[in-house]
């Protein structure tokens, strides 16, 4: 790195989500790139924004449900990056385990496990938005101990979503991967 310059910062929501993932394959395609991937404390999308505009991070990877509306006013654009399908956790004696692929319309009969999923925030209104049309029950009831902890809790008893490129979806064990596809 030239002096007087630093590292591409970006800001991820935390590094075990599908654009960290990325991010740490870009790196490693890019070796000669200054890369700083930094997962900013309790920011919600409006601060994380606003960390962005001021030029302390030069990007966040968020999830945006009105692109024009939030960035209006802050010079600042976005782009899609991840566009992944979803997949469905079960444990080995859910309904669902032997299930190659289900629809959202199958949901509805079996509650989705987000366990500390914070209201109010850019994932919260995609899983409101998801679940609405289909009458899924979102419960984020429960501490939240990360992807590990979430793998092995989920048994027979309940399921949870991961992206394709979320750390989670590809950990053998107690979670067998479903594939969920919309209608």
């Amino acid at each position: 790195m030239m002096p007087g310059h630093r590292a591409l910062r970006v800001d991820v929501r935390n590094r075990r989500t599908a654009s960290a993932t990325l991010l740490h394959v870009f790196d490693r395609q890019r070796r000669g790139l200054a890369l700083d991937v930094v997962a900013l404390p309790d920011l919600n999308l409006e601060a994380a924004l606003a960390v962005v505009a001021g030029g302390a991070v030069d990007a966040t990877s968020r999830g945006l449900t009105d692109p024009r509306g939030q960035l209006s006013g802050t010079g600042l654009s976005s782009a899609l990056v991840i566009e992944d399908r979803h997949e469905l956790l079960v444990g080995p004696m859910h309904q669902l385990a032997d299930a190659s692929s289900v629809t959202p319309r199958q949901l509805a009969d079996h509650p989705i496990w987000l366990p500390g999923l914070p209201s109010g925030d850019e994932v919260a209104a995609y899983y409101d938005e998801f679940a609405a049309p289909f009458g899924i029950t979102i419960d984020v009831l429960g501490p939240a101990f990360g992807a590990d902890v979430l793998v092995t809790a989920i048994a027979g008893r309940f399921a949870a979503p991961a992206g394709d490129g979320d750390a989670a979806a590809g950990r053998p064990g107690n979670g067998r991967r479903s594939g969920v596809g919309i209608e």
